[in-house]
């Protein structure tokens, strides 16, 4: 083993370190990116919802209030159209007709201002599937599933910390094989700078299987 053989198994270990070190960082960095955008997904995916669910809550309490006048001018015309067939008087009779007709006018106005698919047989008007069918035309496709975006940038987290920690190994890696060419023997360096080629590739290797959620 000659000295000059081993000095250049230390500057291959020291550049495969530092380019893995590098790959390293930049994997990180665009780790690092994506857990930003998810937060900020995660912030405007709670804002959408919020939104959502007020603009949503309004709207169905605008649909009631129109429902129960369309039934309050639906009752009145009944009662006239009923009263005028148990009038006996023609004149009275008319006069209920005319009034059913007045009554009539609300009816066909109000029930313009309400979803009528959500009215029941029974009368009662669907407020749940009324408030789902409106939230959802307000949030559309997006994805408003704040708590989950949230543990995806958690997750991205959770890699840059490993990452961090294999380039604080890649430093002090870089480090020991640096202050190795103060011993004098090559089969030292030799030895050290072996272990460093192959700790650089075991580095990018982790560094990948971190970034694709294996290691964590």
């Amino acid at each position: 083993m000659t000295d000059s053989f081993a000095k250049i198994c230390i500057a291959v270990a020291l550049l495969c370190a530092a380019a893995c070190g590098a790959f390293t960082a930049w994997r990180m960095s665009v780790i690092d990116d994506s857990m930003g955008d998810a937060l900020n997904d995660a912030t405007h995916a709670l804002i959408t919802d919020s939104s959502a669910r007020i603009r949503a809550a309004n709207d169905v309490n605008d649909h009631l209030r129109a429902y129960a006048d369309y039934v309050a001018a639906s009752n009145a015309r009944d009662i006239s159209l009923i009263q005028s067939d148990e009038s006996t008087d023609d004149a009275t009779k008319t006069l209920y007709v005319q009034q059913s007709e007045v009554d009539a006018i609300p009816v066909a106005i109000t029930k313009n201002y309400f979803p009528q698919r959500f009215v029941k047989k029974s009368g009662e008007f669907n407020r749940t599937a009324d408030y789902r069918s409106t939230y959802a035309k307000y949030v559309g496709k997006r994805n408003v599933d704040a708590s989950a975006i949230y543990a995806d940038s958690q997750a991205s987290r959770n890699k840059t910390d490993r990452l961090v920690m294999i380039l604080l190994l890649y430093a002090i890696m870089i480090l020991v094989i640096s202050c190795s060419e103060l011993i004098e023997s090559p089969q030292v360096n030799f030895g050290l700078g072996v272990v460093g080629i192959l700790a650089s590739v075991v580095g990018v290797v982790l560094t990948v299987m971190i970034e694709a959620g294996k290691l964590i």
